[in-house]
């Protein structure tokens, strides 16, 4: 059966106490001269304490030292890094705090007392687990992997870590091939769909084929993913051409359509859009592709002033048709960037700009000089992919990056596709252990 395991305190300052990482169990203190030789037997093989078992340990999250400070510990690990967890923070985040069946914490952060300190600290056999008995009146104990210490380790180094993007995005024009991932393959076989993640997270698209022509199967992938997110448009749509009487945009016609990102009228627009193509036109209807990053990057490059600009300055865009009887307006940048300085999102449609009223008399005629230079920039024919979706062909867009048109078309041509938020594309990038 497993015993009580103890910690060996080897040295003690005033404001100090650091405490190995070997823990045997108890019947060892029977015999003095067992416990000393399983001692020195630790030291000898530090680090990994591989007498505990046969696997090796990763040096990450391999255990040298723990030294109790006033308000917290202080790891040192196997590779050289040193962490420090406030003791508070502990008792917050101890193994179990979240159920099982809500992922939900079911303990009250209010009610750890802000001078907690520990009674006993322990590593258990096999160098695993840290485990702690605190000091209060019910002698609770706490629990904690070494493997989740250190990966939520919150020093400044390992938050440098977890802010780079495991999955980072490529910019790409007018030579990016195209490559269709079977209908089948993403619906029924979860590495071809981690694959296809993969993909649709560096270039902002995602091609299918062998789709049928079917709302149902249009869901389908959908579903894959996450919630499909309901607008005034509905939530799974078309785009076939409408009585004029009926049109609440111009998706809904055959007019040429420049490349743009929907939603740009909305405070959150949607991050995917997806398109299955159930008609293509006998007579033009391309499909228009322009990757935004790269857009960016060459508008830093070409004109850092316009640069600045259209990320620093807000422009109204709205939408409003009496056929819908919606109103729609806000006020947002062209570019944004994250908490990190990086762009994380690209908002753009000349058509649904609103009345430029918002803006300084001194930005005005910046804002002219400077949407020449990025209208020019996202047309280039050198950034411009045309593919032409056919029947059962479908297209999956990150639309806060990739921006998408038409050429105009002649006949009937027909889409049907739904919008998706970031938060589901997140949770699945995060299931397929694809972003932290």
């Amino acid at each position: 059966r497993v015993q009580e395991p103890v910690a060996f305190r080897l040295r003690t300052w005033p404001s100090t106490r650091v405490h190995s990482c070997i823990s045997i169990s108890q019947p060892a203190l029977a015999c003095p001269f067992v416990c000393m030789a399983a001692i020195a037997t630790s030291l000898f093989r530090w680090p990994g304490l591989r007498r505990f078992s046969s696997a090796p340990i990763p040096p990450r999250n391999s255990c040298i030292t723990i030294g109790q400070r006033e308000n917290g510990l202080q790891v040192a690990w196997g590779d050289g890094h040193k962490s420090f967890f406030h003791y508070t923070w502990l008792r917050d985040h101890f193994e179990g705090v979240f159920m099982a069946t809500t992922g939900q914490r079911d303990f009250d952060a209010c009610l750890i007392p802000l001078d907690l300190r520990p009674e006993a600290v322990h590593v258990l056999p096999c160098n695993s687990k840290l485990h702690i008995t605190w000091a209060d009146a019910e002698h609770t104990s706490s629990t904690y992997t070494l493997p989740w210490l250190r990966n939520n380790c919150y020093s400044e180094t390992e938050r440098a870590v977890r802010a780079r993007v495991r999955t980072p995005p490529i910019s790409w024009d007018s030579s990016a091939p195209i490559t269709y991932v079977p209908f089948e393959n993403f619906v029924h076989d979860d590495s071809a769909m981690k694959s296809a993640i993969t993909g649709l997270l560096t270039h902002g698209t995602l091609f299918m084929k062998g789709i049928p022509p079917t709302i149902e199967a249009t869901r389908a992938i959908a579903n894959r993913i996450g919630c499909i997110r309901n607008t005034f448009y509905g939530d799974v749509w078309d785009t076939a051409p409408k009585d004029s009487d009926k049109i609440n945009d111009t998706a809904y016609t055959t007019l040429e359509l420049k490349p743009h990102t929907d939603g740009t009228y909305l405070h959150d627009p949607p991050a995917l859009q997806f398109f299955n193509c159930t008609e293509q036109a006998p007579i033009g209807g391309a499909t228009w592709l322009v990757d935004g990053f790269r857009v960016i990057e060459l508008l830093l490059a070409q004109s850092p002033a316009a640069y600045d600009f259209f990320s620093s300055r807000l422009l109204p865009f709205r939408h409003t048709s009496p056929n819908d009887g919606m109103h729609m307006l806000v006020h947002k940048k062209v570019i944004e960037t994250n908490e990190h300085g990086a762009v994380f999102r690209f908002r753009w449609n000349n058509d649904d700009r609103g009345t430029l009223n918002n803006l300084p008399a001194s930005d005005v005629e910046d804002f002219y000089k400077h949407l020449q230079t990025l209208n020019k920039i996202v047309r280039d024919p050198a950034l411009s992919i045309f593919p032409v979706l056919g029947m059962g062909d479908g297209l999956l867009v990150n639309n806060y990056r990739v921006m998408h048109g038409r050429r105009s078309f002649r006949g009937s041509r027909n889409l049907i596709g739904w919008y998706m938020g970031i938060d589901e594309l997140e949770s699945c990038a995060r299931r397929l252990s694809l972003i932290e």
